[in-house]
């Protein structure tokens, strides 16, 4: 139920965000929209991959623990990227930066 309560929490957070007082233009008003869709993209894959390796994933062979080792060291850099995307965002924005913060981000199996 935590879990539940904490995502609640960081959805408010996201959807209430009064972005005409806190220092960002018009222009990092928009670049923020589509962050803040970007971020919520990655929680919601993040909690659909986790939840489909708690369920289904096996480790009764080498070759499936090796698998579930390979979505281990994948998950856990999102934390630190979305981190970083969002640190990228206080005001004032660089667009540059920004860009370098999404662009940088690994795809593996794009």
């Amino acid at each position: 139920m935590e879990c539940a309560e904490e995502d609640a929490d960081i959805e408010d957070q996201l959807t209430d965000m009064d972005l005409s007082c806190a220092g960002w233009s018009d222009g990092d008003r928009l670049v923020l929209r589509v962050c803040v869709g970007l971020v919520k993209t990655a929680d919601a894959t993040l909690k659909k991959v986790t939840k489909s390796i708690s369920t289904n994933g096996k480790s009764d062979t080498a070759a499936a623990t090796g698998e579930m080792d390979g979505f281990v060291e994948l998950i856990e850099t999102v934390s630190p990227t979305v981190d970083d995307l969002v640190s990228s965002l206080y005001p004032p924005v660089s667009l540059a930066i920004v860009q370098t913060q999404v662009t940088a981000t690994p795809c593996y199996y794009c």
